[in-house]
Formats: structure tokens, C-alpha cells, sequence
């Protein structure tokens, strides 16, 4: 139950700085408060995800936190962490766990999509490397390199360019 007026738990906050407090983020491990939700939908792994927490999200994903949870966008913990710029064990240890690397958002959107407007190219290492599909379009009928293109995405579009499996689009 949330327990604060941002509708975080104490897991929520727990999860926001594991390095500092794994011990918090452990006692505050429920199967109530894994699938807790902020106002946005967040699911404490969401937010370990988005603030690049990886013990944090180790013992979440240990507790069995849903990797594939959606928030009110659609979005799973790996789209947020797409989103923001976190060091890549973070997407590694969520597609590990066996999440959708190429899960559909509300915009149509997977994860390699945020990597390509955002040039996350770090990011989308790790989603290629487990098969993250390109050859996909969004509500818009764009493709993540149409995106990479509008937005200047110029480390990702050179190794989407340089893929031998980019050919089949």
C-alpha cells in the first residue's frame, strides 16, 4: 500500500539507492510491495531500472518481481531503463531474467526504439544482442532508424548501418 503522497512505498525509495541501503531493500521485499504501483505504474523494479540500481534489481528479480510488468505507458522495467542513459549491466540483467526485448508499448514503441531516438548505443548493444527486432514500425509507421535519423541518433544509426541483419528491412 503506498504509503507517501508519490504513491511510493518504501521499496520504491529503497529501490532508488541500493548501493547505499541493500539491506533496506531487502527487508522491504514483500509479495505485496513487489508489485506495488506508483501513480504512474511503477513497479519497484520499474524504478530500479530507471534509476540504474543493479543490486537493487538483483534482489528484486530474486524475490521474482514480474520483469515484464507494465506501467501506464505499456512500459516494462527494460523500455525504462531504454529511456535513460544506465550502465549496461542494468538492460543485462532484465534480459537474463528473460524480459521482452521487444515488448510494445501504448506508442508502439519497444525498447530499441527509446535507445534509437535517445542514441543509447551502449543500451542497444545489449538488446541486439538478444535479437531486439528492427524491422518493426510504431503508430506513426516509423522504424527505429527513421528515428535515429530524426534525432540525430549518430552512434546508434552507425552500427544499425553496419549490421548485416539491418539488410532485411
Amino acid at each position: 500500500m503506498p504509503e507517501t503522497e508519490t504513491d511510493f512505498t518504501r521499496l520504491h525509495y529503497a529501490a532508488t539507492r541500493d548501493n547505499q541501503n541493500t539491506a533496506e531493500v531487502a527487508y522491504n521485499i514483500n509479495p505485496q510491495t513487489l508489485k506495488a504501483r506508483t501513480s504512474e505504474g511503477h513497479t519497484p523494479l520499474h524504478i530500479a531500472a530507471k534509476f540504474g540500481q543493479e543490486e537493487a534489481i538483483r534482489q528484486l528479480l530474486n524475490a521474482r518481481a514480474n520483469v515484464d510488468a507494465r506501467d501506464n505507458n505499456g512500459q516494462t522495467p527494460l523500455s525504462l531503463c531504454a529511456c535513460y542513459d544506465v550502465e549496461p549491466i542494468i538492460p543485462q540483467l532484465l534480459v537474463d531474467a528473460n524480459a521482452d526485448v521487444n515488448a510494445l508499448d501504448s506508442y508502439s514503441w519497444t525498447p530499441v526504439f527509446w535507445t534509437c531516438f535517445r542514441d543509447f548505443d551502449r543500451t542497444y548493444d545489449v538488446l541486439r544482442g538478444q535479437n531486439a527486432k528492427l524491422n518493426v514500425t510504431d503508430n506513426k509507421l516509423k522504424t527505429p532508424l527513421h528515428w535515429a535519423a530524426e534525432t540525430g541518433s549518430v552512434k546508434v544509426m552507425e552500427k544499425m548501418l553496419e549490421a548485416d541483419r539491418f539488410l532485411d528491412l
